[in-house]
């Protein structure tokens, strides 16, 4: 008997410990009611198995089959659809059948209904509660993440075609031009055709009546300049172009300059020309090649609306106006405009260098400081006929504002000689008409260190057998070194000019100095520091970023302009005259019916369709699949283990089939929606009903068998 209710105290507790856990499991169900794509639990019970030595026994002993009370069994995840709910958000998306979602953690899988996605900072598409990553199926079957910010944008696409429609007034008179000049800005034929880059590059066609059935076609700017070569139209007894006019090719002279640091190296076979032997003949130059690896040179005919013509290398001369003449258009040769490198200009070359009238001299050398007073260098001797003539005479060229040359001579005139000054005159051209001075004498003087006589072998701070020469090296100073002279003379027309130059006598920027030397017999030299004639041409090279640097026969150079490299940016693009005809007293009219490429456009929207392909739409009007939702299917969905946050995991991915929307019984894809939680409220609350009916029964039998074994305790005590 105590063993029998002692079995019913342990069946009512397994009673409440069963609803205990019921409960919760509903109560979970019930706070997830809001939880998009949540699936709710089930819980089941089972009973525990009978004992033998706790069961019951018959009035003939026999054991009665009786269980030992009840157990959660486990839960099933109830994996019926949610109430599907429109959001409105781009990145929130719904299964309308069995599918799951696949979000991914590296290369780790989750699966979800939960489709309230967000776009990550990395472009993903992700779950925003675990950041784990949308997949999808790409084009070539494989399982990736979506990203759209490698989507942004949409590359352009060259044009290669245009095409016209109207018709042509075919009883114009020759040299009627459509549209009219005065054409109002809708009537023009306006043409957008885009380059590589996708930049738009407008233009204009133009219609000109021409003898008989033909129309010469002209394309331009809006400046009116030709931006490509003139076609011909012509048409038959029909009114329809003939076969050959109905798709003409034109090349575009749109293009960019190429900025000077990329054309670095795209030149070469360029060797140096010289005509050092025959300077400022251009004629012997020759021709001149230039050989581009990449890109073109430019060539313009100086007429006003001229076309360009585009040189992949170009055989240039120089003509008598300094101007690169392309020998194949017989066009200029365009440069860079150095002060706007975005302008072309006509590349051209100075002729000429432009002289420089002396302005210095530098004499360097020894001047004897024994020499006595009246003493002339260099000496001058009496020749045969009895006349002075001067040894070796120091003679320098003076060049005047033209460039003119001016022989004159240098002589030094002992004026004064004692122990501590020594002071000569310096004069040129001694002895003729025109002879002048330096403004001031050539003075030296002792530099006063006592002991220092200057005689040979004498002592001093240099100690004694100290050579002369060595001593008054060291000795003698020069006074002053600022002397400078005015040269007076004639021009080769015989005006009157001067020439003022100053004489560097003290070796200014470390070159040698005129010294005053006892011992040492007079050397001097004087040299020309400046002044130059005027320069002609006598080489050309260019460098490897399309530079003319010039050389003159005056020793000069120059840079010269800068050869422009551009790249093209519409090489072809054809005209499609298939739909323009003529007509007989109708007025001409011609529209631009389509033109293909595309500008580079920016990512505006993106959807995804039912089959859950991504379709981004762009700003130039490109649309872009770019893969598919990858979505699962299970063969057991009991093998799924909840992960939190509405996803679920599997242990064997074998048991997984991937596909995407409308593929069998993976469902459509459902967009701008999400799917709720599938917790029905009415069924929760039954349960909790039925739970805590069934808690309560477990309580009253748990209190029942309580009193009784109290009253049972209390009689074998002797109680009441």
């Amino acid at each position: 008997m105590p063993s029998d209710l002692l079995g019913t105290l342990y069946k009512a507790m397994t009673g409440l410990n069963a609803f205990t856990r019921g409960l919760d499991n509903l109560s979970n169900n019930v706070a997830n009611l809001n939880t998009t794509g949540y699936k709710a639990n089930d819980v089941f019970y089972r009973e525990l198995e009978g004992n033998q030595q706790f069961g019951a026994t018959g009035d003939d002993g026999s054991p009665i089959a009786n269980g030992q009370g009840v157990a959660v069994g486990g839960t099933t995840v109830r994996f019926v659809d949610g109430e599907l709910a429109v959001t409105g958000r781009d990145t929130d998306m719904a299964i309308d059948g069995n599918g799951f979602f696949v979000v991914r953690d590296g290369n780790k899988e989750f699966y979800t209904r939960a489709g309230q996605f967000e776009i990550d900072e990395d472009g993903y598409l992700s779950d925003p509660g675990t950041g784990y990553r949308v997949a999808k199926i790409d084009a070539s079957g494989n399982i990736a993440d979506i990203n759209l910010r490698d989507r942004l944008l949409s590359s352009a696409v060259a044009s290669t075609e245009v095409q016209l429609r109207g018709t042509l007034n075919a009883s114009a008179v020759t040299g009627t031009v459509y549209p009219p000049q005065d054409a109002t800005a809708t009537e023009k034929v306006e043409i957008k055709a885009f380059d590589r880059n996708g930049r738009a590059n407008t233009f204009f066609a133009t219609f000109t009546k021409q003898a008989g059935g033909e129309w010469k076609v002209d394309f331009k700017d809006a400046s009116g300049n030709l931006v490509g070569s003139s076609l011909t139209l012509e048409f038959g007894v029909n009114g329809a172009p003939i076969a050959q006019d109905l798709s003409q090719a034109i090349s575009l002279n749109f293009f960019d300059l190429v900025d000077v640091e990329t054309v670095r190296d795209r030149f070469s076979g360029v060797p140096r020309v010289s005509i050092e032997a025959t300077p400022g003949e251009l004629d012997k130059l020759g021709e001149i090649t230039v050989t581009l690896t990449e890109g073109e040179l430019v060539s313009k005919a100086a007429s006003a609306g001229s076309s360009v013509s585009f040189l992949g290398n170009s055989t240039f001369t120089i003509d008598s106006n300094g101007f690169l003449i392309d020998k194949a258009t017989q066009k200029k040769v365009a440069a860079r405009d150095p002060s706007s490198p975005a302008t072309l200009i006509d590349a051209s070359i100075v002729l000429q260098n432009p002289a420089q009238a002396s302005t210095a001299l530098r004499l360097s050398g020894v001047l004897d400081a024994a020499a006595p007073v009246g003493d002339l260098y260099p000496p001058y001797t009496t020749d045969a006929n009895g006349n002075a003539v001067q040894q070796n005479p120091i003679t320098v060229q003076l060049y005047d504002a033209a460039g003119n040359t001016h022989d004159v001579s240098v002589t030094f005139v002992r004026l004064l000689s004692d122990a501590n000054r020594v002071e000569y005159d310096v004069v040129f051209n001694r002895g003729q008409a025109n002879e002048f001075k330096a403004d001031k004498k050539l003075v030296y003087i002792r530099d006063g260190v006592p002991g220092n006589t200057g005689v040979p072998g004498a002592g001093g701070l240099l100690g004694g057998g100290n050579t002369g020469a060595l001593v008054d090296a060291l000795q003698w100073r020069l006074e002053s070194g600022d002397i400078s002279a005015t040269w007076t003379g004639t021009d080769t027309a015989g005006a009157a000019l001067t020439i003022n130059f100053d004489l560097d006598v003290s070796g200014k920027d470390g070159a040698e100095a005129l010294l005053l030397k006892t011992g040492s017999a007079s050397a001097v030299t004087a040299t020309q520091l400046s002044g130059r004639a005027v320069g002609k041409v006598s080489g050309l090279e260019i460098d490897a970023s399309g530079k003319l640097i010039v050389s003159y026969s005056n020793g000069q150079s120059a840079e010269g302009p800068t050869l422009a490299v551009v790249d093209r940016r519409i090489e072809e693009l054809k005209i499609n005259f298939a739909a323009v005809n003529t007509a007989q007293f109708t007025t001409s009219g011609i529209q631009v019916e389509e033109v293909d490429g595309r500008a580079t456009g920016q990512l505006t929207s993106f959807a995804f369709n039912e089959d859950g392909t991504l379709v981004l739409t762009y700003s130039n009007e490109d649309e872009v699949k770019d893969g598919r939702v990858a979505m699962a299917l299970f063969t057991n969905t009991s093998a799924l283990q909840r992960a939190g946050d509405a996803l679920f995991t599997l242990d064997d991915t074998n048991e997984r089939v991937l596909g995407s929307g409308t593929d069998g019984a993976f469902g459509k894809l459902v967009h701008k929606s999400i799917e709720r939680s599938n917790v029905e409220l009415s069924r929760e609350f039954a349960e909790i009903i039925i739970v805590q009916r069934g808690f309560q029964a477990a309580s009253q039998v748990l209190n029942a068998t309580n009193e009784l074994i109290q009253e049972l305790y209390s009689s074998t005590r002797g109680g009441r």
